[in-house]
């Protein structure tokens, strides 16, 4: 995971953009948790078309993976991502539902 240089827009491997921070500069892309830890932050604005089911997916199996192998404490801590990008898609399906009919 990695931001352009030259902008803010956020990028998955595949270079999709997900999409750009108000703030940047945050600690998140040197820890390496972007984009995950950027659905939780207020400021992060989400772009509708971005890969989000393929990144929760991710997210996931990777619980379940940390938790069969008994991690459960570093398990929990995908927990609150998984839910923003829930509730994430849940809201694009509520607007296009609205706006398509």
């Amino acid at each position: 995971m990695c931001v352009k240089p030259s902008s803010s827009l956020l990028y998955d491997a595949e270079l999709t953009e997900i999409g750009s921070c108000e703030v940047g500069g945050c600690n998140a892309l040197e820890a390496g948790a972007a984009p995950f830890a950027c659905y939780s932050f207020r400021k992060f604005r989400i772009w509708a078309d971005a890969p989000h089911v393929l990144l929760l997916d991710h997210l996931i199996e990777e619980q379940n993976r940390l938790q069969d192998q008994g991690h459960s404490a570093e398990a929990e801590t995908l927990t609150q991502p998984i839910i923003a990008i829930s509730d994430l898609l849940e809201a694009i399906r509520i607007r296009e539902a609205q706006v398509y009919g």
